[in-house]
């Protein structure tokens, strides 16, 4: 069993899908396995699995929308962490590692975040607020 799956919802997404399998190929930790979950997309979504090193689940349902497919990608994991990742994600070399050692450091943490980049701008994030996170939704 791996110690983190990797679930990526997908509705049409193939390029997308690809290029994030592609920044997966390349992570530092590989104790993972990816559950994607195609939420309907009117071609179903193939995956060629003998060219990654990691197992790759395909599950199949009616659209039902992103947070559907997420709910449905992290019940048929088997992984003690979950990645919730969008197809159109593409992760930094070492992103897996680094939230993997984070959530390590810090056994009474839930869950880890980070800042990110949406095309050329950068969105710095801070650290976890109840009442902030109720106002912008910044996880």
């Amino acid at each position: 069993m791996a110690s983190i799956d990797v679930v990526i919802p997908v509705y049409n997404q193939g390029r997308s899908l690809r290029q994030c399998l592609e920044s997966l190929e390349r992570q530092t930790y590989r104790d993972f396995d990816v559950v994607i979950v195609d939420d309907g997309s009117t071609a179903p979504v193939t995956v060629p699995t003998l060219r990654y090193y990691f197992a790759v689940k395909i599950i199949q349902q009616e659209n039902r929308g992103a947070s559907a497919a997420r709910n449905r990608g992290a019940q048929q994991g088997t992984a003690p962490c979950i990645l919730f990742c969008d197809a159109d994600v593409k992760l930094k070399k070492n992103a897996l590692k680094s939230f993997n050692r984070t959530l390590h450091r810090n056994p009474d943490a839930s869950f880890a975040y980070a800042s990110f980049y949406f095309g050329r701008k950068l969105f710095r994030l801070w650290p976890y607020d109840a009442s902030r996170l109720r106002q912008v939704p910044y996880i």
